[in-house]
C-alpha cells in the first residue's frame, strides 16, 4: 500500500511540475476568437434591428388601441 502512494505522489509531482496547462497559449485560442468575432460582426446587428422592429410594433400596437 504505500508503494502505491509514493508512485501516486511521484507521478502527480511530475505532473504539477510539467504543468497540465503548459501547452495552451494565447495562439491556441486564437481561431476560437476569431470565429466568435465573425459571428459576433452578423449576429449583433442583426439582434438590435429585430429588437428595434418588435419594441416598434408594440409601440404601434399601443398607439392604436390608445387612439
Amino acid at each position: 500500500m504505500h508503494g502505491i502512494i509514493s508512485v501516486m505522489a511521484e507521478t502527480a509531482g511530475a505532473v504539477s511540475s510539467s504543468g497540465v496547462f503548459s501547452d495552451i497559449n494565447q495562439d491556441t485560442f486564437a481561431p476560437l476568437v476569431a470565429e466568435i468575432k465573425e459571428v459576433a460582426q452578423v449576429a449583433v446587428p442583426i439582434t438590435v434591428t429585430l429588437i428595434g422592429i418588435r419594441k416598434g410594433w408594440s409601440w404601434l400596437k399601443s398607439a392604436i388601441r390608445g387612439a
